[in-house]
């Protein structure tokens, strides 16, 4: 995204740009969120936690 907005190189990118730099320019870029996006659960304890974790495929056991 950010070499086809700047026109940089991947060498300019990896060794002229730092990656603060990188970072902020990414968290400025313009986006579109759906609606869906912004749905939040709160987690109450830590069984709901590891359920949530196990259907993500992240919990181990």
């Amino acid at each position: 995204m950010l070499q086809k907005e700047t026109g940089w190189t991947d060498d300019y990118l990896l060794w002229e740009v730092s990656w603060m730099s990188l970072q902020l320019k990414l968290a400025d870029a313009p986006r579109y969120e759906s609606g869906d996006s912004k749905k939040t659960k709160t987690i109450i304890n830590e069984q709901e936690l590891a359920n949530i974790l196990k259907q993500a495929d992240y919990g181990a056991g």
